[in-house]
């Protein structure tokens, strides 16, 4: 992908920008950036979703940085204020939560095949021939590595069994939405671990 190599760069994974983060380190790990002043935008396809970075470790991967933990406890925290001042039945309260996951599941499926037409778009302008290889034989495992940040001190420890549910359900709910043929692993990685060196 040496074409490309104006955009890569050490990883920035943007979570320590959060509102009370807990997460401060940096990365080692470098990827061609997508978003911002990335390849999306040097191809005019700002108006499409992408992931945050394409990665190589022996094989390509999609790397998503996610700050799903949060975005659940506020979930998590809402509806059940709700519940607790009775605005909502308690079957009402799980048809929400619902709802709100699979919203965050679309986002995130969404983002991965939206950069696959990114990714044959740079073949057409540039052509790389470890994309090519990569994502056109059906026999190569695809990666798409989301990264989250540790629980919040914040989060309730009441909270903290549904949002494990919750990560471990995504994982596997965005890797059957996508086509079996595809072969993609999906993880769902801390990233404290992400950030180890390999």
């Amino acid at each position: 992908m040496y074409q490309w190599n104006g955009f890569k760069e050490k990883m920035d994974h943007e979570l320590d920008r959060k509102p009370n983060s807990t997460v401060h380190l940096s990365l080692l790990r470098e990827g061609y950036k997508l978003d911002g002043n990335g390849i999306k935008k040097q191809l005019g396809f700002n108006s499409l979703k992408s992931v945050d970075y394409i990665a190589e470790n022996n094989a390509l991967a999609l790397v998503e940085f996610s700050d799903l933990y949060s975005q659940q406890n506020v979930l998590l925290s809402l509806s059940k204020t709700l519940y607790k001042s009775q605005a909502i039945s308690n079957k009402d309260t799980k048809q929400i939560n619902k709802k709100l996951w699979q919203t965050i599941q679309k986002e995130l499926t969404d983002k991965y095949k939206d950069t696959l037409l990114i990714i044959e778009q740079m073949q057409k302008n540039n052509f790389c021939s470890k994309l090519e290889e990569h994502y056109k034989n059906d026999e190569t495992v695809k990666k798409y590595w989301i990264i989250v940040s540790p629980f919040h001190p914040d989060i309730k420890e009441e909270n903290k069994p549904e949002l494990a549910r919750f990560l471990d359900n995504l994982k596997d709910n965005i890797a059957t939405s996508l086509p079996n043929k595809w072969n993609i692993k999906v993880q769902i990685i801390f990233i404290e671990n992400f950030a180890k060196p390999k």
